[in-house]
Order: C-alpha cells, then sequence, then structure tokens
C-alpha cells in the first residue's frame, strides 16, 4: 500500500439531548493508506454514519466530537480547520454519498461529477475556468454527439469557446434538444449556439430550424411531419450526452404553459424546468396530451447516457432538488451559492 492518507484517532462523538449525553462513538480508531478501500460494518445505530460526517466535519449541534480526538488527512487535523479550509477540503480531497442522495445536493456528495460553477468554492475558479472546466468534463466522457439546450450558462460556455476554441476536440455532431425561443436573446436561439459551438469545436452542426413554441398543437403536428424534424429525430437517437437546463416554475421565458397544460401544473404542483419540460418537487415529470412544444421527447432524452444538468442565473434549491429527484441527470453544473443554499 501507498502512505497512510487518513487516520482517525480516538474519535469520540456525543450527543447532548434533553434526556442527556448519548454516546455515539466510543474511541474509534484507524488508518486509511492511498490507494486502499476500507468497509466499516456494524448494526444500525452503532456510528458508521457519524464516524463519516466526523471525518468530513459535518457535525453540528446538539453533536459535539470530543476534546482528544483526532482526525488526519494528510497529516493535517481536519478538527482544527477554519471553515474556509473545510470549504476546500471537502469535495476538493474529501467527498461523501449520502444513504439518500437525492433528498440534498451537497458540495461533499459527487453529483455524478462535480463541474461548472460548483466547482468555484473549491477551485477558487471564475467563469472562465467554470467553463473550462465544462469543456474539460466534455473532453473526458469522449462525448461524440452532443445535444444542447438553451439558457444562461450554456450562452456562458458558448462565450468562452468563441475565445478559447477547441478545435481538437473529440465531438463530431453537435444538434440542439430544443426549438428557436421567440426572444432575441441569444442564450434561447438553439440553432445560433449550435452553430457557434460546433465551429469552435471542429463538429458538424445540425440545426432544428422550427421554433420552440409553435402556435397549437395541429402546427406542432405538420411540423414534427417534415423532413427537418425527421433528421433532428435521428440526431436525438443518437446522442451519448446532453446539456439540459434546469430554471425555475414559473420560469422566463414563460414557454406558454397555461395554454399547453391549462391547471395541471398548479394541481401538480410544478416546481422547476429542464428544457421546456416541467417537473414537481417529487422529480415527477409532468406531461400534457394538450403540449404543442418541439423539444427532444422525453422518453429519448432519459435514454442519453450522460445528462449534464445546468442551471440558469435564478435557479431555485426547489427547482434543483427536484431536477436530481427525477433521476434523469448524470452530472450538475450549478452555482456556488445554489449549493450553499441546498445546505442550509
Amino acid at each position: 500500500m501507498g502512505e497512510t492518507l487518513l487516520q482517525v484517532k480516538d474519535l469520540r462523538v456525543s450527543y447532548y439531548t434533553y434526556a442527556g449525553e448519548v454516546q455515539s462513538v466510543r474511541g474509534v480508531s484507524f488508518d486509511v493508506d492511498a490507494g486502499e478501500t476500507l468497509a466499516i460494518v456494524g448494526e444500525s445505530g452503532c456510528g458508521k454514519s457519524v464516524t463519516a460526517k466526523s471525518m468530513m466535519g459535518l457535525i453540528m449541534d446538539p453533536g459535539q466530537i470530543k476534546e482528544g480526538s483526532q482526525i488526519l488527512f494528510d497529516g493535517v487535523n481536519i478538527l482544527d480547520m477554519t471553515p474556509k479550509e473545510l470549504r476546500a477540503y471537502r469535495g476538493e480531497k474529501c467527498a461523501m454519498i449520502f444513504q439518500d442522495a437525492l433528498t440534498s445536493l451537497d458540495p461533499t456528495m459527487k453529483v455524478g461529477r462535480q463541474i461548472a460553477e460548483v466547482l468555484r468554492v473549491h477551485g477558487r475558479a471564475g467563469k472562465a475556468e467554470a467553463a473550462a472546466r465544462a469543456v474539460e468534463l466534455l473532453r473526458r466522457l469522449g462525448v461524440r454527439r452532443l445535444g444542447v439546450g438553451w439558457g444562461y450558462l450554456i450562452g456562458q460556455l458558448v462565450s468562452w469557446l468563441e475565445e478559447n476554441p477547441q478545435p481538437n476536440s473529440t465531438i463530431t455532431d453537435i444538434c440542439p434538444l430544443v426549438g428557436n425561443a421567440s426572444i432575441p436573446a441569444r442564450n434561447y436561439q438553439s440553432n445560433e449556439n449550435v452553430r457557434l459551438m460546433a465551429q469552435q469545436m471542429g463538429a458538424t452542426p445540425h440545426f432544428l430550424s422550427l421554433p420552440a413554441l409553435p402556435d397549437s398543437l395541429e402546427e406542432k403536428q405538420v411540423l414534427c411531419s417534415t423532413e427537418v424534424y425527421r433528421q433532428i429525430y435521428q440526431q436525438w437517437e443518437g446522442l451519448d450526452t446532453a446539456l439540459v437546463n434546469i430554471g425555475d416554475y414559473p420560469s422566463s421565458p414563460a414557454c406558454a404553459p397555461l395554454v399547453r397544460y391549462g391547471s395541471l401544473l398548479q394541481r401538480q404542483r410544478a416546481c422547476g424546468r429542464m428544457l421546456i419540460y416541467y417537473f414537481n418537487e417529487d422529480g415527477f415529470v409532468i406531461q400534457s396530451e394538450q403540449d404543442f412544444a418541439i423539444q427532444i421527447p422525453i422518453d429519448i432524452l432519459k435514454r442519453c447516457p450522460n445528462i449534464i444538468g445546468v442551471c440558469s442565473a435564478n435557479t431555485s434549491a426547489k427547482a434543483l432538488r427536484g431536477a436530481l429527484k427525477s433521476g434523469f441527470f448524470t452530472h450538475i453544473a450549478a452555482r456556488a451559492d445554489l449549493i450553499k443554499t441546498l445546505l442550509e
């Protein structure tokens, strides 16, 4: 084995309740070498989770790590770390996957692989570095056929690529996941984003020259019978990675929810949006027979091997939590302050 990476020495943790002191962990000691895997096994309530939380610096009132305990990571006692030092330690050096990982998002928990602005907490990355790391993730995944949604962070990624071309990327084909919005903001112009990304990454662009929101269900049916739609449908079926925007409900742009869903979104308590689908806090994607939006069908999206969720500038904690519970996303890109809100 390698050098000793983690040392836990005489760890004692107590919780102070109305009934008095409860000694949750009493005198636990062990070492873990670099490259070694250690399994801690025991019956329910024996202190496994408390030990793990202690190693992450996550014991909160009324819990207390007793004096004399030591947790040394690479020779440094984490119990002596400042809050700022702990933030750098969590996620960058150590991570924890909780028993019910979908109920919360935590910078100490690996949600797929943490990318983009989440990394600003750990790596002090600005927006430019966040975009660079997102591109690096695409490279590590070996992405070849990429589908792109719309929104703020995708617009930031496009802007970064214009200044930092990646002509030798692994990506061969890029297509939009949703039609073009009627608003002039470039972040919501799917074809333009695809064109620019393909140009800077040496890929072939595929366009969806149809509106995201036609005037009616009947018009959607006509548009979806065209050769333009059939060609993009074939691209969707072959995707290996999708960049999917996560936003709030009610959303901006509004995406005509009342006409498409009637009162269904209110009845099922929608809280968020991915592409221009809506979901509730339980992660249930709400669907309507009257929905006339033109976007990748939900069943095809769910079959995509890698789905990277990118949060907008105002995505709420409630929306992100619902998105995680949907089970769609393999990776998440979110603002550092949004992660902090989920922790509180």
